[in-house]
């Protein structure tokens, strides 16, 4: 096609989208075939063409759609939501993808399922969707991080519209920002942010599609107001530093109408090896940590005087207020005597107030609760019957430290000293003191000859064996998820109804949801020599090939090389 040509067919495109009676779905769907092709025919001219005026156009041009393209995200999520996407039929979703992967050879016959059959209706799944939510359909479609997706369905309820339990629509939430969003002249970012942080102030009461009483500014103003004011600011460095002083005063005047929303424990990062938490209390909670505080200061105490040291000698380097060295039979067998003793400190040293105080804190995750739980259980056995029977203990977290090692690491020929099961990365000396005071169960061994194959003599995962099926998956196997291992729920890869058996080979951890998935059909696993794998629907993935999550793993696991071969004696 000629230049001129090109230009008219421009320019005759341009004039059908001005008429009002708007786009069919059939020109719709040609147009978003064009969106994707455009970028990269633009790019193309780019290289090739020297007026520095073409520059600047096309700078102006791209700034201009990255803002209707991002209108258009959070239109898509109000549409996802809309049209139940989540719940489309996984076979309507195949079509899909093949259409949309090659909308080349689509034929001119409409395809059942193509965007543009508007007389042939969707197929819905029967019973149980496919997805749990619009937000995890973006993220599995598209494909997006859950997080993001699920920031475009709140910002569509913010500034869009939204859906009450009946399906029926309901205003946006924040309808001042829902109109200046709409607005071409103000960027749509700075109104998506601060509709967000807007929610976190006021968000929807539980149950209802009513949000919360309008947080006010001292001057009596709503938050809302003042931001849709803020948005339309011209200027990018005001508008980013007058936005988050008025969220930032608003947060402030919150926490003082109710501190509660304040509390917590939060992790703030991690730097030079040391990890940093900031913990948030009310007074009467906090006195609880003021009492701990004074007594490990107290010098006249056992414990007091116990966190002043660092290290005991006479514990033969056991940390001091933690258990001593254990014995033959709790260490693991690679750990000699003479390595437990050497574990620890080179010498003792006088602890500050800090790291005593720290000290009288890890005695408590220390305690052993199982052991806590038994004597209990005992004391309430022999009250049975009196008047003063003991209360019930209240439920109790059990501290847990797993450490994830290679062979390489554990015979100190690597650079890297081991990795916790939350992904903390460990020092020598910090692995050398939790190889030698705790109860490692070495995975690669199953331990002192723990079974890992109990065959069908029964369903359940004996603890040694669901041990190593946590450690050897870390997480829900299914690629982007982030359950953490704690959450996560032991599958038999072969269905137990269906002569499955109980055995570290034919089991892996899969969070709740992807565990139903499994069962409904749409996820399949895999036994890989030992190691589980998933094949994700094909909608999803139509190549159809085994994938494993590594989303719990270092970057140098995923890229080392094979551990050093010792030389022969």
């Amino acid at each position: 096609m000629s230049n001129n040509n090109l230009r008219q067919a421009v320019e005759q495109i341009a004039a059908h989208l001005r008429q009002p009676a708007g786009l069919s779905a059939q020109d719709a769907a040609a147009l978003c075939q064009l969106m994707t092709s455009l970028p990269a025919a633009l790019h193309q001219a780019a290289q090739a063409n020297t007026d520095p005026r073409y520059a600047v156009r096309l700078a102006s041009s791209t700034e201009s759609a990255g803002d209707h393209i991002a209108r258009l995200k959070i239109l898509c999520a109000h549409l996802a939501e809309r049209h139940a996407l989540h719940c489309l039929d996984p076979r309507e979703l195949d079509v899909l993808r093949d259409h949309c992967d090659s909308p080349d050879t689509a034929t001119d016959e409409p395809s059942p399922a193509a965007p543009d059959s508007a007389d042939v209706a969707a197929r819905y799944a029967l019973g149980r969707p496919t997805f749990k939510d619009p937000a995890e359909f973006l993220a599995g479609w598209l494909p997006l991080d859950y997080h993001e997706a699920k920031r475009r369905v709140n910002a569509a309820r913010q500034l869009i519209g939204r859906f009450d339990d009946a399906g029926v629509p309901v205003d946006p939430q924040f309808p001042k920002l829902a109109a200046k969003f709409n607005d071409a002249s103000v960027p749509p970012q700075s109104v998506i942010s601060a509709a967000g942080r807007l929610a976190a102030l006021e968000p929807v009461a539980e149950g209802t599609e009513q949000p919360l009483p309008p947080v006010l500014t001292p001057e009596g103003a709503t938050v809302e107001d003042v931001a849709q004011s803020l948005v339309a600011e011209p200027n990018p460095a005001t508008r980013s530093k007058k936005l988050n002083q008025l969220f930032k005063q608003a947060r402030t005047t919150t926490e003082q109408l109710d501190p509660v929303t304040a509390t917590g424990l939060f992790r703030t990062g991690a730097k030079n090896g040391l990890v940093n938490y900031a913990l948030r209390l009310l007074p009467g909670d906090a006195e609880l940590i003021e009492s701990l505080i004074a007594q490990a200061d107290n010098p006249r105490t056992d414990a007091g005087t116990d966190s002043r040291v660092l290290d005991d000698p006479a514990e033969a380097g056991a940390p001091s207020g933690s258990a001593p060295a254990p014995d033959a039979e709790d260490r693991p067998d690679f750990v000699t005597a003479e390595e437990a003793a050497q574990s620890g400190p080179i010498s003792s040293v006088a602890a500050n107030v800090p790291q005593r105080r720290l000290r009288a804190l890890l005695g408590f995750l220390r305690l052993d609760i199982d052991k806590i739980l038994r004597d209990h259980s005992r004391r309430q056995r022999k009250a049975k019957g009196k008047a003063q029977k003991r209360a019930a203990l209240p439920p109790l977290v059990r501290p847990l430290v797993m450490v994830h090692l290679t062979l390489a690491e554990l015979r100190g020929e690597a650079k890297t000293h081991g990795l916790t099961a939350h992904g903390l990365e460990l020092s020598a000396t910090d692995l050398r003191r939790i190889l030698a005071r705790a109860r490692i169960i070495p995975m690669t061994l199953g331990g002192k000859g723990e079974i890992l194959d109990v065959g069908r003599s029964q369903r359940e995962y004996p603890l040694p064996m669901a041990r190593a099926i946590k450690a050897r998956d870390r997480g829900c196997i299914v690629p982007g998820c982030k359950v953490p291992v704690e959450h996560c729920e032991i599958h038999h890869i072969r269905f137990w109804k269906d002569g499955g058996v109980t055995a570290v080979r034919w089991a892996a951890t899969m969070c709740t949801k992807h565990h139903h998935d499994v069962h409904a059909g749409l996820l399949k696993v895999i036994s890989n020599g030992g190691v589980p794998q998933v094949i994700l629907p094909k909608f999803q993935d139509p190549l159809q090939l085994p994938r494993r999550n590594s989303i719990n793993y270092r970057l140098g696991d995923l890229f080392r090389p094979a551990d050093p071969v010792a030389p022969p004696p």
